[in-house]
């Protein structure tokens, strides 16, 4: 839909089509990024309803911190390859869990295994797809540990090659009382 604003057409996203000839906005590639956090899991449905209104590729992705080969080999020491092995296939089966089968049924999805640091690797996922948006929780790690480094989530808005969408998990329930009416 086009509405005149000041004397000049401007584009106005139309929230109920997939693709609207005045925004040209068309999303073909969607990138969910989860650490299996309840965070994470608020923040699928918004994935899965822009991956479903578009029809696109919803591309869920983990990255594996563990397994990553930038830690010092004094963190592996006594990790045989059986217990790696077990690890890769328990993120591996979580990885799987995380679409529904129903919603798999009527969506295209595909499950990303990596390992590294998030953030880089949330972004390098990203260019190589070359994915039209990224959707992901604004939490996922807290404490001391965000104070020193910052949050995956707004080192990956700060350098993410597309538009990424930041779901806030509701962590209180508001409700109006009586006496404010």
């Amino acid at each position: 839909m086009l509405k005149k604003i000041s004397g000049a057409e401007a584009a106005v996203l139309d929230p109920v089509a997939p693709k609207t000839p005045a925004t040209g906005l068309s999303i073909k590639k969607v990138l969910f990024p989860t650490d299996f956090s309840n965070y994470a899991n608020y923040a699928l449905k918004y994935a899965i309803a822009m991956a479903t209104h578009f029809n696109a590729t919803l591309y869920v992705l983990h990255v594996n911190v563990l397994l990553a080969q930038n830690y010092p080999p004094e963190v592996y020491q006594g990790m045989d390859a059986d217990y790696i092995a077990y690890l890769k296939r328990c993120a591996r089966d979580s990885l799987q869990k995380v679409v529904p089968p129903e919603i798999k049924k009527q969506l295209h999805v595909e499950e990303i295994l990596e390992k590294g640091v998030p953030y880089q690797e949330i972004v390098r996922k990203a260019q190589e797809l070359g994915v039209d948006v990224i959707v992901m929780s604004t939490r996922g790690r807290t404490g001391l540990d965000h104070t020193l480094t910052g949050s995956t989530t707004e080192r990956v808005v700060s350098l993410a090659p597309c538009p990424v969408f930041s779901i806030k998990y509701p962590e209180f329930e508001f409700s109006r009382s009586k006496s404010a009416e």
